[in-house]
């Protein structure tokens, strides 16, 4: 099931959100739908905060190759320390500290 944007559904001054994006979990509730959506790399107009870890081995392209996706108010944050591609565990704080800004920059 897709999330769709209404006035009544946006987040008001103060609020925020994040989300932890699960490719599979997409699939196992019929998100085709949804994953050919974002084949078709559309623009993301709400504020966004990206996290790089220095230590991510996982292929994924530089920084500039997306930053221009983001139409909304927008930041990307390398996190050191050795932190991989996961970093809800290898770096809560910082992936806290990113969805609290995240709401602050609306």
């Amino acid at each position: 099931m897709a999330w769709h944007y209404t006035p009544e559904t946006r987040l008001q001054p103060g609020e925020s959100a994040g989300a932890v994006f699960k490719p599979t979990a997409l699939r196992s509730t019929g998100g085709d739908t949804v994953e050919k959506q974002l084949a078709a790399l559309p623009t993301i107009g709400v504020a966004a905060i990206t996290l790089e870890g220095d230590a991510n081995g996982a292929p994924h392209p530089e920084t500039a190759a997306y930053a221009k996706r983001f139409t909304g108010p927008y930041e990307h944050r390398n996190i050191g320390g050795g932190v991989g591609h996961n970093l809800p565990q290898e770096a809560p704080r910082a992936f806290a500290q990113a969805v609290i800004d995240a709401g602050k920059l609306v």
